[in-house]
């Protein structure tokens, strides 16, 4: 919503926005884009727990279990899905930051750490990035606003770190997870690494 802000990039795209030299996007209108990271592909027909949806020609992943998923520009069933549940896939490529935990209120969540999910491309690599304001201000003194880059095996966090959490507490990552990570013969492994970094300078981890 920050980057609506400013550039005026939509939150929330049709496929073909994404994928505009794949003509099967076009007639797309019950799937979206959320943000550029995370396709979304809802369950419309009621009480039904299976869906049809197109996965595009590229590198996926299962946004509840971080398997890695080849889209090959065609539809395929997704079944067995919880009436509670959207199914949901992270675009590799990109990099996506989550409070580690959640909150019954905003004050609260404001306080979580978080974790940083990385999901490769083909290449391993991938880029993001977070914005953190008070969430009040209209206009704001200091914010956290920087970018993401994974590459080499190495996550760099640089930019601004003008924010603090409440009562002057700094914001913190307490993980990193690494989706699609080659481990020997092995492709699309989870890798997962706890951390303790408070986002107060240019950061680099090695994952």
């Amino acid at each position: 919503m920050h980057h609506q802000s400013t550039d005026g990039a939509p939150l929330l795209n049709p496929l073909f926005f994404k994928y505009p030299k794949d003509t099967n996007t076009y007639p797309i209108d019950t799937q979206f884009i959320y943000g550029n990271a995370l396709l979304v592909s809802p369950v419309i027909e009621e009480n039904s727990t299976s869906v049809e949806v197109y996965l595009p020609k590229d590198t996926l992943y299962d946004f509840h279990t971080g398997k890695k998923i080849k889209g090959e520009g065609k539809n395929i069933t997704l079944a067995d899905i919880p009436f509670d549940e959207i199914p949901l896939h992270i675009i590799g490529g990109n990099i996506l930051p989550f409070r580690s935990s959640s909150a019954y209120t905003t004050t609260e969540l404001r306080t979580r750490p978080f974790t940083i999910v990385i999901a490769l491309d083909e290449r391993g690599e991938a880029g993001g990035s977070l914005y953190i304001d008070d969430g009040v201000s209209i206009q704001q003194e200091a914010v956290i606003d920087v970018m993401m880059e994974y590459k080499g095996g190495r996550l760099s966090i640089k930019g601004k770190f003008g924010f603090k959490g409440k009562d002057g507490a700094s914001v913190k990552i307490e993980a990193v997870k690494v989706l699609g990570k080659k481990d020997g013969k092995r492709d699309g492994e989870v890798v997962e690494k706890e951390v303790d970094v408070e986002l107060v300078g240019d950061v680099e981890i090695e994952v």
